[in-house]
Parts: C-alpha cells; structure tokens; sequence
C-alpha cells in the first residue's frame, strides 16, 4: 500500500534563523516517515499495510480530494491521531 503525501505549505528553518514555507514529496517524507517510526515502535509486528491505513485514517482532511482508490490529498498529518487509529 502506499501513502501518496504531497506536502504543501511545510514550514522549514532557513538560514539567518528564518523559516520558509515549502512544498514537495520531500519535504513531507521525513515528517510522514517519523510518524510510521512512531507507530512501529507502538506496534512493531503490524503490517506496513495497517501502519499507512492508520497515517491516512489518522490525518486530519478539512477538504480531502481522492486521486485514485488508494490516494487521498487535502489532509494534515496528525501523529497523535495516527497512533489514535492504530488497530
């Protein structure tokens, strides 16, 4: 299963003790991968499948727009949601 995460709007420090607002997969893949690295350490022997189920089942989605069956954008990730929707 795959999460598809595409990070708009991800506040980042930026030098001269600034912070910028940016967007891309890569800004968002160290915030979705800490959180799948939560919810491992919670329940380590679930499947990769039900960890992705509880990051999407868990994020926030004031406006969540389907791209596919398995592909969901407009939602904030929520760490304490995701561990909230561990099975």
């Amino acid at each position: 299963s795959a999460c598809l995460i595409d990070g708009l709007g991800i506040l980042s420090l930026f030098p001269n003790d600034s912070l910028a607002e940016m967007s891309g997969t890569s800004m968002a893949a160290p915030l979705v991968s800490g959180v799948a690295a939560l919810l491992f350490e919670r329940a380590p022997d679930l499947d990769p499948d039900l960890i992705a189920a509880a990051i999407l089942g868990g994020s926030n989605a004031p406006k969540p727009s389907v791209i596919s069956n398995e592909q969901v954008t407009g939602s904030i990730l929520s760490a304490p949601s995701a561990l909230a929707a561990l099975p």
